[in-house]
C-alpha cells in the first residue's frame, strides 16, 4: 500500500497482517541475488522505493503436483485493478476504515492509499521469476498537516507523491475492531443465509475501492446500498431514500440532506445505466459522497447486526429463528416515535397472533 504510514511496524489481524518490510528483508524474501545472476531478464524491483510502502501479507498453503504444468513464477507481480471479479476479503476489510476510503483525521478529503501491485513469493524450486511491474510512482509518504492540501497529488520532478494520514495507535487499534467485527457478523452469515446481503455488499465496496475509473467508482459505491437497502418489486424512493436517511441522520435536518443527496446521487447512476445522455459529469464531490454513504452504510449494518445477534444469543434464540433481511429492513422506515408506538403495540398482542379470540 502507497500512501499510509502505520505506528506499528506489524499489525496482525489473525487472518492477514499488515507489515512494513525493509529493504534487507525484501532483498532476501525475492532472493534478489539469485534473481540477478539466473534471471536477468525479470528486471529488478526496487526494493528501496518498495520498502517505504506498507504491505497487505496473507499465506496460503497449496500442494504442487510435481506431474502438472510448472508455470507458476516466484515472485510473480499483477496490477491491482478491476479484472477480479471481487477483491480480496483484506480489501473489503480495509475499505471499511474512513481513512483508507479517502476522509482524513480533520474532516476532510485525502487521496485514498492504493495498491500499485501484488507480490506473490512461493517456496516453489521448479518455479522462476516474473518481470516486474513498472512501480516508478512509488514514493515516500508525506503526512497530512493541518495546512496540507487534501484533494490532489503534488509533483515532484518526474515522481509523483500523494500525501497520505499517520496511523497512530488508537487508529491501529480501531482498524483491528473493524476486522475483528466483519469477521464477526461473516461467521454468522453462515448459518443465517438470508444475512448474506452483507457479504454482497462488502464485495461491491471492496470493488469500488481498487476501481480508479471515477464513474465506475460511483457504480459500484451505489451499487452497495441497493445491496443493503433495496427490496425487489420496490421503488428506490419508496424503500431506500427513507431508510439511507434514517440510518445516517440523527435529526430531521440531517436526514433531509442525506436523502438529498441520494437522490442526486442515484438520478446521476440511473442516466449512466439506462443510457440516457447527462448533462454533467462526476464530480469529486460526487464521487466523496458516493463512497462515504456507501461506507457510513456498510458500517452502520455491520453494527446493526452485531447489535441483533448479541441480543438474540443473549436470549438463547436459535439461528432459524433470526429475522429474515426483509423483516431486518422493515424497522427502518419508522422514525424512533413510531417504533416505541409499535414496540407498545407488539406488547399487546396474544400469542397465536394474527387470529384473535375474545
Amino acid at each position: 500500500m502507497n500512501g499510509v504510514l502505520f505506528e506499528s511496524k506489524t499489525l496482525d489481524f489473525d487472518l492477514f497482517r499488515i507489515h512494513k518490510f525493509t529493504k534487507q528483508e525484501l532483498d532476501g524474501l525475492i532472493d534478489r541475488q539469485t534473481r540477478a545472476v539466473f534471471y536477468p531478464y525479470a528486471g529488478g524491483l526496487d526494493t528501496e522505493s518498495v520498502s517505504e510502502c506498507w504491505h497487505i501479507v496473507e499465506e496460503t498453503f497449496t500442494d504442487r503436483d510435481l506431474g502438472s504444468d510448472l508455470d507458476s513464477l516466484m515472485p510473480h507481480f499483477s496490477e491491482t485493478g478491476l479484472d477480479r471479479k471481487v477483491p480480496d476479503r483484506v480489501i473489503q476489510f480495509l475499505a471499511l476504515h474512513y481513512s483508507f476510503a479517502g476522509v482524513n483525521f480533520h474532516g476532510g478529503w485525502s487521496m485514498p492509499p492504493f495498491l500499485p501491485f501484488t507480490l506473490t513469493v512461493d517456496d516453489d524450486l521448479f518455479s522462476s521469476p516474473a518481470s516486474v511491474p513498472e512501480h516508478s510512482e512509488l514514493a515516500a509518504p508525506q503526512v497530512i498537516g493541518d495546512e496540507d492540501p487534501l484533494d490532489e497529488a503534488e509533483e515532484v520532478g518526474a515522481v509523483r507523491t500523494y500525501n497520505c494520514v499517520e496511523f497512530g495507535r488508537e487508529e491501529e487499534l480501531r482498524l483491528k475492531k473493524i476486522v475483528e467485527n466483519v469477521q464477526w457478523v461473516l461467521k454468522v452469515t453462515e448459518v443465517v443465509e438470508d444475512w448474506n446481503f452483507i457479504d454482497i455488499a462488502l464485495g461491491y465496496l471492496g470493488k469500488a475501492w481498487v476501481t480508479h475509473e471515477g464513474l465506475d467508482q460511483l457504480l459500484w459505491n451505489v451499487a452497495v446500498l441497493d445491496a443493503l437497502l433495496s427490496e425487489e418489486d420496490a421503488g428506490v424512493r419508496q424503500v431506500m431514500r427513507p431508510r439511507i436517511g434514517n440510518i445516517l441522520g440523527a435529526s430531521d435536518p440531517e436526514k433531509k440532506e442525506i436523502r438529498k443527496q441520494f437522490d442526486e446521487l442515484y438520478a446521476f447512476r440511473s442516466d449512466l445505466v439506462h443510457g440516457k445522455k447527462y448533462t454533467r459529469k462526476a464530480q469529486g464531490g460526487d464521487l466523496e459522497n458516493a463512497r462515504e454513504m456507501a461506507r457510513q452504510a456498510v458500517m452502520w449494518f455491520i453494527d446493526y447486526l452485531l447489535w441483533v445477534d448479541e441480543g438474540l444469543r443473549h436470549q438463547k434464540v436459535n439461528y432459524e429463528h433470526y429475522p429474515r433481511r426483509k423483516e431486518l429492513l422493515s424497522v427502518l422506515d419508522f422514525d424512533r416515535t413510531a417504533l416505541d408506538r409499535l414496540h407498545l403495540l407488539i406488547g399487546t398482542f396474544p400469542q397465536n397472533f394474527p387470529s384473535l379470540s375474545r
